[in-house]
């Protein structure tokens, strides 16, 4: 329901959240999304849909117009998803295999990629502080928070976590202790990725996370 809004206006809105699930459910259809008998594609779209209105109105400093969602915002906003649902994936993977030892070694993180994950992981805490606290601590009650500043952040960290898993074996079934090391390691980084971006979604969105596709 809208409130304080025109007729018109309520129109305008209801167009843009229809043509936005017409647009979720062709791109789902096309190529993102291997549902299973379970879990329809249109469930899912339909679970997503808060996140993609929250993501196109609040994505850039500047007032978003219904009229004309950028399809780039549609598209950010999905592969967010898609790597929730990709993490929870290897998680699930990684508590099959047999671990003769959950030792890690922070020092095996030495590829370029995970430096740069782990560089934009200890980025968040200021990047938080610029778009709630900050505001609210620098300016007078109408301060309007820098949302985007954190939908930004989420979207170079899922970027980054993609490279990495295009580029990088995770998981491992070799019982060779230095790789299972390796292998634990590597999973300590996954789970940060993994629990930053549940959070931002959940706890400071209010969006639930979709964790199958």
């Amino acid at each position: 329901t809208f409130k304080d809004v025109s007729e018109d206006d309520t129109s305008i809105l209801r167009n843009y959240i229809k043509s936005r699930k017409e647009e979720l459910l062709k791109q789902a259809e096309e190529r993102l999304f291997d549902c299973n008998e379970h879990l329809s594609i249109e469930h899912v779209c339909q679970k997503m849909l808060p996140f993609i209105v929250i993501f196109d109105f609040f994505s850039t400093s500047t007032p978003f117009n219904p009229l004309n969602p950028h399809p780039q915002l549609l598209r950010d906003a999905v592969f967010i998803h898609y790597n929730i649902a990709r993490i929870a994936h290897i998680k699930e993977v990684y508590e099959k295999v047999e671990k003769e030892t959950l030792q890690i070694d922070v020092h095996l993180l030495n590829l370029e990629i995970e430096w740069e994950l782990i560089c934009q992981l200890v980025n968040f805490e200021k990047i938080f502080e610029e778009a709630f606290i900050s505001p609210l601590l620098n300016a007078d009650s109408q301060a309007d928070l820098c949302i985007h500043k954190l939908l930004q952040f989420l979207v170079k960290l899922v970027k980054l976590f993609s490279r990495y898993y295009s580029s990088t074996k995770i998981v491992t079934y070799d019982h060779k202790k230095s790789l299972v090391v390796r292998m634990n390691t590597r999973m300590l980084l996954v789970n940060s990725v993994y629990n930053t971006i549940v959070f931002c979604l959940k706890d400071v969105l209010g969006v639930p996370p979709v964790f199958n596709m």
